[in-house]
């Protein structure tokens, strides 16, 4: 069993960085320095990647985005974004989106 199924807080956050890191490089072909960097700041992120990321984050999690609650601050680095995936699945979704 892996970490996420025993709970494990920081194994999830750590397991989802790595997932959301993937989909900007595979998804949006953006190769973030770092798990901090702010794509937004930075000029990574424009608003249609970040539509983009946004889809691709609810087919690949699960999970359900009302646009009218979303924070930006989200979603501004690859760690933001895995929190709000955790606090949105509670790591059930992202187990099973990592294979588990």
């Amino acid at each position: 069993m892996t970490a996420l199924g025993r709970g494990d807080g920081t194994s999830s956050q750590r397991q989802v960085e790595e997932r959301v890191a993937s989909i900007f490089l595979r998804r949006l072909h953006l190769d973030v320095p770092d798990r901090d960097t702010d794509v937004i700041d930075a000029g990574l992120l424009d608003s249609l990647a970040l539509v983009q990321l946004l889809a691709t984050l609810e087919r690949e999690f699960s999970v359900s985005m009302d646009l009218e609650n979303l924070d930006l601050d989200d979603f501004r680095t690859v760690s933001s974004t895995a929190r709000f995936i955790v606090g949105r699945t509670g790591g059930s979704s992202a187990h099973e989106a990592l294979g588990g």
